[in-house]
């Protein structure tokens, strides 16, 4: 696929994300009067995802602020508003992570308690649409970068139009804010984002997984695409990296996700696995050093959670 590639396409695409490409010959011609106005009203993906990010969670936010619950609710509401006050432990093993961030939500100086509480759970599910929305983008973006091929082959000229234009961004708005949307009204999260429980902090948690995971994913692609297109242009290409970082970002947050609840954390494996797995060897080869590495810093973030229990376990009372 990489071979098939047309000049110039993924250089315009990887300068809205990284900058301009190094050159190295004297003989090269500047760029048009029409390409530097194009350039000019091309606005970063990054502040595109961002705002799009934005947008969704102020959205969210505001709904469910506008419909939280006053005070204690039904099911186990009650029982975590109480732990989550007193730095206790429900259902052990417990949810040591989400009752420490309950417990910095019920200092709020606003309220009761039950509301500050209710109101975390609010917050963790307006950032999870949020999360969405990035993760969508990323999805899109990398997209846009495989299926580039196809459509210089086609000679599609509306495509043309599009991307000199500036309505790319808005192709890529509106599914990811749509996308962010519909989970933000979703029926499921919205009874769980206005009362206390640990479900909205799960789904953030596991949303972020998955957003770093496909951000790995994109920068290995960015960093191909630029390497080719530097080659066939005559330029020096910068260093590829191997982009570990949000490995281990990753590898963090799943074992800090398992304080929250385990069993649909262990769910996004197989969602991990396929990220993983459908990038060559070639093209970022994992070797058992680098899984070492990242089993390492999951355990480190299972130990975080692991440290919040027994600082509860030690001198505060168990609900069950």
């Amino acid at each position: 696929m990489i071979t098939d590639l047309q000049d110039g396409e993924f250089a315009r695409r990887y300068a809205m994300t990284r900058g301009p490409i190094q050159q190295t010959t004297a003989t090269s011609k500047p760029p048009s009067k029409s390409a530097q106005v194009t350039n000019s009203r091309m606005i970063p993906l990054a502040s595109v995802e961002l705002v799009c990010a934005g947008i969704v969670f102020l959205v969210a936010l505001v709904l469910y602020g506008w419909t939280l619950a006053p005070t204690v609710t039904l099911t186990d509401s009650g029982e975590l508003i109480v732990v989550a006050r007193g730095l206790g432990i429900a259902h052990p093993p417990g949810v040591p992570l989400w009752i420490i961030l309950a417990h910095l939500a019920s200092l709020l100086p606003f309220g009761n308690v039950a509301q500050r509480i209710n109101f975390s759970s609010a917050l963790f599910a307006a950032l999870a649409c949020a999360m969405l929305t990035l993760a969508v983008a990323e999805l899109l973006v990398t997209a846009s970068y495989l299926s580039a091929p196809k459509r210089r082959k086609k000679g599609s000229q509306q495509s043309k139009k599009i991307e000199q234009s500036g309505d790319a961004h808005l192709i890529l708005a509106a599914p990811a804010i749509g996308a962010g949307l519909l989970m933000a009204f979703s029926r499921t999260l919205w009874s769980y984002a206005t009362i206390t429980e640990v479900y909205s902090l799960n789904t953030l948690l596991i949303l972020v997984i998955l957003f770093l995971m496909l951000r790995w994913r994109r920068r290995i692609v960015e960093d191909r695409m630029h390497i080719w297109t530097a080659s066939k242009v005559g330029q020096v290409a910068l260093p590829i990296t191997r982009h570990d970082t949000f490995l281990y970002a990753a590898a963090l947050m799943f074992g800090l996700a398992l304080g929250v609840h385990h069993v649909t954390v262990a769910l996004t494996l197989p969602a991990i696995a396929v990220i993983v797995c459908g990038l060559p060897l070639a093209c970022h080869p994992l070797g058992p050093s680098a899984f070492a590495a990242g089993n390492m810093v999951a355990h480190h973030g299972q130990a975080v959670s692991g440290l919040f229990l027994l600082q509860a376990g030690d001198n505060r009372s168990t609900v069950y």
